[in-house]
């Protein structure tokens, strides 16, 4: 992956599973694993629960929570050090003999406890955060403040998140799958999410097998 300074390469695998308790409830989960060549690590985990009615089989509504957590901070890629994910999810899904295509419209909240991706040291993090702090309520105190003019705690929040209260997102995405053979599928899969000051997107190409 290019970052803004330098190549990272990485390796992962990921493991996805599906279960049926009913033929109109779903239970599945995705998770995955990315080692860096910069020695660090991220893990991502996502737990799905879908309904639908005998009535609308082809429409499902239901439940899916994501956290996603990197081992070290770093300066040149996303390393949350927990980001948290709760949506509701409206579906519409349908299949034939060989193929299944689905699209999703979500909504819910989103947390993330952020660690700033600068390398600086406990002790300077904490003075920060700290002075940050100061100046917001310098700045609820009084407009006039000439520190907290110069200096927003905004650019602070930015850098450190220390906006970590649930913020509302919403988004889309859908999946096309084919059976190339009896044991073997390829399916292409994306999600776009808004979040509080960016979008969030994901796209996989891959192929699962039958056993």
């Amino acid at each position: 992956m290019a970052s803004a300074v330098k190549d990272v390469t990485y390796d992962s695998l990921a493991l996805m599973a599906e279960w049926l308790p009913s033929d109109y409830w779903k239970l599945s989960g995705r998770t995955q694993y990315w080692t860096y060549s910069d020695d660090n690590a991220m893990y991502f985990i996502n737990l799905e629960s879908m309904w639908s009615s005998e009535s609308m089989p082809t429409v499902w509504y239901g439940l899916r929570f994501n956290t996603t957590t990197t081992s070290e901070a770093s300066d040149f890629y996303w390393t949350p050090y927990w980001d948290k994910r709760a949506l509701g999810v409206l579906r519409y899904e349908t299949d034939s003999d060989k193929m299944r295509f689905r699209a999703d419209i979500v909504g819910g909240f989103a947390k993330s406890d952020g660690r700033g991706g600068f390398s600086l040291d406990d002790k300077n993090v904490a003075r920060e955060i700290e002075r940050a702090r100061e100046i917001e309520r310098a700045k609820e105190s009084s407009d006039s403040s000439e520190e907290s003019s110069s200096i927003p705690s905004s650019s602070f929040r930015s850098v450190y998140d220390l906006d970590t209260d649930w913020k509302a997102i919403w988004g889309f995405g859908g999946l096309y799958s084919y059976d190339i053979t009896d044991w073997l599928t390829v399916s292409v899969e994306f999600d776009i999410l808004a979040m509080r000051s960016y979008i969030d997107h994901m796209v996989l190409l891959y192929l699962l097998s039958h056993f």
